[in-house]
């Protein structure tokens, strides 16, 4: 191999280098982006999920206390109209 062929072979080798050095780049960037719109959604889903969680606890403790506490007919429709309003 001459002088000239090894530095044009080199040459070659360092453009293909560059090259997909630069698409890795934008390929990472992409990545990059993609993950913090998944942590995004995941955090949302997360205070979704944890709502739904309290939402349920409070409600197992409304049975609770209706369980242990015999209401009235007047109670039953006001606390009726407060659950519906909410």
């Amino acid at each position: 191999m001459t002088k000239e062929s090894h530095e044009k072979a080199l040459y070659d080798a360092q453009h293909q280098t560059s090259r997909n050095n630069s698409g890795c780049g934008e390929r990472l960037e992409s990545l990059d982006l993609q993950e913090k719109k998944v942590t995004v959604l995941i955090n949302k889903y997360q205070e979704k999920l944890s709502k739904s969680q309290e939402n349920v606890t409070i409600m197992g403790e409304i049975y609770t206390i209706e369980a242990s506490n015999v209401m009235s007919n007047d109670e039953v429709e006001r606390l009726a109209k407060l659950e519906g309003s909410g």
